[in-house]
């Protein structure tokens, strides 16, 4: 992404691939339980998805979206027999509630004191390799974790009936992920990028977003100057709400919604951002190998023009994915760029 961003050559299209825990579990036959209770299970099952694609996808120690919304006071939970991610309880019933939230203590408070072993040990793993980047933010932000602490149905009428608590619990969920990112930076070492996040972001019209999303976001990437800004969501935004996104002043787009149109967006956020995406998840689990591959030569052509652009999915995959359509978008890349560079020698030649 940072070469992409430079501008600097590269042979071929660049490819960013994430899988999410469910995929991580299902592929090396564990369940949740055994996937988040020991740092060496979810490392190991990391690593062989990492073999088995090419080193392409980093490690990360992550426990989203529970991570912050457990420090803060919500139960979380997971299944105990069966692959899956972390479910969290909302527990803001009123503004009352609001009021009684405190910023968490990272060492002592919910996930985050696990969390910070788990980062320790994958670290532990991969020094000396400088080959293998260890992803220690899980990107929360702001809105997003709001409405896990209020519940989104709760969150979304609350715009309309109780925008005071929901600027409250706002503050609030603001503070908390710059907290966590200090924490890591203070005992890890300084960042090159901050992650923010917002799929719950994408349900709402300009004028919303520029009232409850954008100000948290943009504090949240205020606190740490001179990093790259990196923004995700896979939400469908409407053309008009995604023209919003230009004021974040983000550095990265990242795996962002497969219906959003490469060319209509670039119009919306300018020429520098770069862009890393966007075919459909379900496309892998769904669609056949030859699919995938023409989707993909689609898109590259679409994309690849218009500024900095990192090939990947419109979201993370999960279960249920096919390795061979994995296989396909790398293989469409490669083939993309044998082309490319046959057509150019050939010129040269005539």
């Amino acid at each position: 992404m940072a070469a992409a961003l430079k501008g600097e050559p590269r042979h071929g299209i660049p490819v960013f691939i994430a899988f999410d825990c469910a995929f991580f579990q299902e592929y090396c036959g564990l369940n949740a339980r055994q996937y988040f209770s020991d740092p060496e299970t979810m490392l190991d099952a990391q690593l062989k998805v990492r073999g088995r694609f090419y080193g392409l996808p980093h490690l990360s120690p992550s426990f989203f979206p529970g991570l912050q919304a457990s420090a803060l006071g919500c139960d979380v939970s997971w299944p105990k027999d069966a692959a899956g991610g972390i479910q969290v309880k909302p527990i803001v019933r009123d503004l009352e509630d609001t009021r009684r939230l405190r910023l968490p203590d990272p060492f002592r408070d919910g996930l985050m004191p696990t969390a910070l072993s788990f980062a320790e040990r994958f670290l532990q793993h991969v020094r000396g390799q400088d080959d293998i980047i260890v992803d220690l933010q899980d990107g929360m932000g702001p809105f997003d974790l709001a409405c896990l602490l209020r519940g989104s149905e709760k969150a979304f009428t609350d715009i309309r009936e109780h925008p005071r608590l929901l600027h409250r619990l706002l503050d609030t969920a603001t503070q908390t992920c710059i907290k966590w990112v200090e924490t890591l930076e203070a005992r890890f070492g300084r960042a090159e990028a901050v992650i923010s996040s917002s799929d719950y972001g994408a349900f709402l019209g300009p004028e919303q977003f520029e009232e409850f999303v954008l100000p948290y976001t943009r504090a949240f990437y205020d606190a740490f100057p001179g990093r790259m800004r990196v923004f995700h969501s896979d939400g469908d935004f409407s053309l008009r709400t995604a023209g919003c996104l230009k004021k974040l002043g983000m550095d990265v787009f990242l795996l962002f919604s497969s219906r959003l149109d490469i060319p209509l967006l670039r119009q919306a956020l300018g020429e520098k951002v770069c862009l890393v995406g966007n075919l459909d998840p379900l496309l892998f689990v769904r669609g056949a190998a030859d699919v995938v591959k023409n989707r993909t030569e689609a898109l590259i052509l679409s994309a690849v023009a218009q500024g900095p652009f990192v090939l990947s999915a419109g979201g993370w995959l999960s279960a249920g994915t096919r390795s061979e359509n994995v296989d396909a978008l790398i293989e469409a890349a490669l083939l993309h760029e044998v082309t490319r560079q046959s057509s150019q020698d050939a010129s040269q030649a005539i």
